[in-house]
């Protein structure tokens, strides 16, 4: 699930697509799908994905601000517009 480098019990630095799915509750065809279309920071060990956690949390950082102003603009929670 998880790629564990010897960091005295420290979060994982890279997960798998099982450690994606498990910690971020992302569905596996979801991330499969984003993955494909290199929508999602990613890279190849071997024939394995993998995932820098660093990485994935600056991404759905920045797809959550996106998320945001899409919603203020079309007059979102904030009773604005």
């Amino acid at each position: 699930m998880t790629t564990n480098p010897p960091n005295g019990g420290q979060s994982p630095k890279f997960l798998d697509m099982d450690g994606v799915v498990s910690v971020y509750g992302i569905k596996k065809g979801t991330l499969y799908k984003l993955t494909a279309k290199k929508e999602i920071p990613c890279f190849k060990v071997g024939k394995k994905i993998r995932f820098c956690v660093e990485h994935l949390e600056k991404w759905m950082s920045d797809k959550s601000k996106l998320g945001n102003n899409d919603r203020n603009e079309k007059g979102g929670k904030d009773g604005s517009n």
